[in-house]
């Protein structure tokens, strides 16, 4: 679900790496790595690739469940609260679609006279 950052603080541990934090404007601070030097310099090689390796790490928490408040739900900064998360995306939502609903949606026309065919003198507009 894409949502501000300033509202979505439950997924942070997960797009993030470091200490994330978010700014007073609700702007999300993010790092991105650089594997230049090591690549080139040490001859570092994935293993494999990232999505197997989001697949493994999923089906490793899906055969592992952290315990609650335990070491490893503190060390992923995750709550695991998912009650919470499903009332945040469906409010969310709902407040997303009551905004939405304050300006119609026009179709988009070109500002210009644009005919739909070669040669045509006029658009579809009559202009």
């Amino acid at each position: 679900i894409d949502m501000p950052a300033k509202v979505a603080s439950p997924s942070m541990p997960y797009g993030m790496w470091g200490r994330p934090f978010v700014s007073e404007t609700g702007q999300l601070h993010h790092r991105v790595i650089d594997l230049t030097k090591i690549k080139t310099h040490l001859g570092y090689k994935d293993l494999f690739k990232a999505k197997e390796g989001l697949k493994k790490t999923i089906q490793y928490y899906l055969d592992n469940p952290p315990d609650r408040g335990g070491e490893i739900e503190k060390r992923l900064n995750d709550r695991f609260d998912y009650e919470v998360e499903d009332k945040l995306i469906g409010k969310y939502k709902e407040d997303i679609e009551k905004l939405s609903s304050m300006f119609p949606i026009d179709r988009w026309r070109h500002p210009y006279p644009h005919p739909a065919e070669p040669k045509l003198k006029k658009d579809q507009r009559d202009r």
